[in-house]
């Protein structure tokens, strides 16, 4: 329900490659329509199988950064994969410096 092509037409200038993901939200969309969203804007996409295996492609493709786009529940798990936060309840005692939030 959300506007995404919008936002892929404004990010496709600068992705390299994207990387579809299935998280676990029933609002969200499936995997093979996210990629072929991202193909229509532009944007070579690939089918992941999950977050993990995402990031490790996206990393072992290219030396740019990795940016993870979508939802905050995506979000939420990229910080945990990367353990840049850790599992379970968010603790705002937490220091994330050097993230967005």
């Amino acid at each position: 329900d959300k506007d995404s092509e919008s936002v892929l037409r404004i990010l496709s200038p600068y992705v390299h490659k994207g990387y579809a993901v299935e998280i676990a939200n029933p609002r969200s969309l499936a995997v093979s329509e996210v990629a072929k969203r991202m193909r229509e804007s532009g944007i070579e996409s690939v089918e992941a199988g999950n977050l993990s295996a995402a990031l490790d492609a996206a990393k072992a493709d290219s030396d740019a950064p990795v940016v993870v786009c979508g939802s905050l529940f995506l979000a939420a798990e990229a910080l945990v994969e990367t353990r840049s936060l850790k599992p379970g309840r968010f603790d705002p005692s937490e220091n994330l410096k050097g993230f967005l939030i």
